[in-house]
């Protein structure tokens, strides 16, 4: 999942809309500011880790939107990095409830949080991603992923929540049968026979 949102995050930079003077239109910056946003992704693209990360400390040491854009920016740029402390610092900061790109920052935070050990954190970004991003393409790939979390806290009623709630979305076949496989397993290990006569219904029709 190393470049999983570079393509996405270099496409949004890099082939952008440009002003007389070259440089790339992203609303509400200052020239030099885009400059330092192309500069970053440049390097980022060139596998340059640490050259794109010193781009943004100094905008992201900053206040305000450009700031708090440099700090997620700088985030996402350490998880392709595999850099997940420096993730997990500067996606927690970048936190935005308006911020386009919010859904990622969660999921993604998920991601590095449970690197890092941080469990609950980890948790509570993939809640938020699933209660206030409905409309997100994240949402059941969090869905999965937090019920996944949840039994591996060994927190079965709360599995099996997720798991039902995941039913209700349109899931792709494999990550279906991977959280039927896993209803299954909570159904077996803690007792719960209806949920894992039912795991067994789904996997077999």
């Amino acid at each position: 999942m190393a470049f999983l949102l570079v393509p996405l995050l270099l496409g949004a930079v890099s082939r952008p809309a440009v002003r007389s003077g070259g440089l790339p239109v992203i609303p509400g910056t200052s020239d030099r500011t885009a400059l330092s946003f192309a500069e970053a992704a440049a390097a980022l693209r060139a596998r340059n880790c640490a050259g794109a990360l010193r781009v943004l400390d100094p905008l992201a040491a900053g206040t305000g939107r450009d700031a708090r854009f440099a700090r997620l920016l700088s985030g996402f740029y350490a998880h392709a990095c595999e850099q997940v402390r420096l993730a997990e610092e500067r996606l927690y900061q970048a936190g935005d409830r308006d911020g386009a790109l919010e859904d990622w920052r969660l999921y993604v935070l998920s991601d590095v949080a449970a690197a890092q050990g941080h469990a609950e954190l980890a948790q509570a970004s993939l809640a938020r991603l699933i209660g206030d991003h409905p409309g997100s393409p994240l949402r059941t790939r969090a869905l999965a992923k937090a019920a996944t979390m949840a039994w591996e806290r060994k927190e079965a009623r709360r599995a099996l929540e997720l798991i039902g709630r995941a039913r209700r979305d349109h899931l792709q076949e494999d990550e279906l049968v991977r959280l039927e496989r896993l209803a299954w397993e909570i159904g077996s290990q803690t007792g719960a026979e209806d949920a894992r006569k039912e795991a067994a219904r789904r996997l077999l029709t």
